[in-house]
């Protein structure tokens, strides 16, 4: 992996940073993606 496969990852971790909690809802709702993408963004975030 690594965090550039997923050009949203840098408005992910932005938004992450933000709300301080790591909510795969809370991104997909942000970014309007689904939630298996949204999981994988948390995890290269941990």
């Amino acid at each position: 992996g690594g965090s550039a496969d997923d050009p949203l990852f840098e408005e992910a971790v932005k938004i992450v940073l933000n709300h301080r909690i790591a909510s795969i809802s809370l991104l997909q709702r942000r970014l309007k993606i689904g939630f298996n993408r949204a999981a994988r963004l948390i995890e290269e975030m941990e």
